[in-house]
C-alpha cells in the first residue's frame, strides 16, 4: 500500500487522491463490520434478556437423567443449572 510519506514532496494530485480514496474504501469496510457486530451483539443481547425474563417468570423443570459431563446415568446428589445441563454433585 502506498503511504504518504513514499508519496515525498513530488506527490502529485493523483497520487494522493488514489491514497486517500484507498484509505476511505479501508475504513468504509471496517465500519461495515463493526455495524454488523453491533447488530448481531444487539439481537444476542435482546435473545438473552428474553431467557432471562423466562426463567424469571416461569418454573423450570428438570428432567434430565444423565450427566452432561460422562453421559452416565445421574445419581443423588446432582447439581442442576438453569440452562438445561445436570451434573452429578461429585
Amino acid at each position: 500500500m502506498l503511504t504518504l510519506e513514499a508519496l515525498g514532496e513530488g506527490c502529485t494530485l493523483g497520487q494522493a487522491r488514489h491514497y486517500l480514496a484507498a484509505i476511505l474504501q479501508a475504513e468504509d469496510e471496517i465500519i461495515t463490520k463493526e455495524t454488523a457486530l453491533i447488530e448481531k451483539y444487539g439481537t444476542d443481547t435482546s435473545k438473552i434478556r428474553n431467557q432471562i425474563h423466562e426463567i424469571e417468570k416461569n418454573t423450570v423443570i428438570f428432567q434430565s437423567s444423565r450427566c452432561c459431563a460422562c453421559n452416565r446415568q445421574l445419581e443423588l446428589p446432582t447439581v442442576h443449572f438453569l440452562c438445561q445441563h445436570s451434573y452429578h454433585q461429585q
